[in-house]
């Protein structure tokens, strides 16, 4: 199975994903709805959660982010992750030197406490946005994730884009007694796509 980039300069680029259920990349349709709703992604700082095959961090890249960080805990989908962005990186060697975009292995709620030094230094000149779909299995790290770590003292105030599926994850529901403030919505079939913020 693969996917392609939809849009900027790496578009069409073919990335492949790895065969199984740890992966679920989001659809085509959603994910061209939501990028092209916020157009330029110039000055931001994009990262993916939980990166999968790196479809929606590598089209922010392509899109003209600045800097993209890829989160994945699976070792072997990880390995998948590294291979498509050195291919990337190899066939666009100038933006590879100009836009930073790094894998990490490593579990997205560990990761938490890095992300926050992050967003302390460079959030007076950067813009960020942290994506979050994990595995249909691991509904439970929305609760954890979002509800908990990332709002833990109230230390995040940029955007926050969370897909879920009503009918084999975190049902939309879920989300109105959230301490989010639902900015944007998008829809595909059961899959949605939030944009939101922390209350203030």
């Amino acid at each position: 199975m693969s996917v392609k980039v939809l849009g900027g300069w790496a578009k069409g680029f073919i990335l492949k994903v790895p065969q199984g259920d740890q992966v679920r990349p989001t659809s085509v349709m959603l994910k061209r709805r939501v990028f092209d709703s916020v157009q330029n992604l110039e000055g931001t700082i994009f990262i993916d959660g939980c990166a999968g095959s790196g479809a929606m961090g590598i089209e922010a890249w392509s899109r003209g982010a600045s800097e993209v960080h890829l989160l994945e805990k699976s070792p072997k989908v990880y390995r998948n992750l590294e291979e498509n962005v050195k291919r990337l990186q190899d066939k666009y060697p100038e933006e590879a030197t100009d836009r930073l975009l790094k894998t990490h292995l490593c579990d997205v709620g560990k990761w938490v406490k890095p992300f926050q030094k992050l967003y302390e230094e460079k959030k007076g000149d950067f813009s960020f946005i942290f994506f979050f779909d994990p595995p249909y299995n691991k509904t439970n790290l929305y609760e954890e994730v979002i509800n908990k770590k990332m709002l833990n003292d109230f230390w995040y105030n940029g955007d926050l884009w969370i897909e879920a599926d009503n009918k084999k994850g975190v049902k939309r529901s879920f989300w109105e007694t959230s301490p989010l403030l639902l900015e944007k919505e998008f829809n595909q079939g059961d899959s949605y796509l939030l944009l939101a913020k922390y209350k203030k």
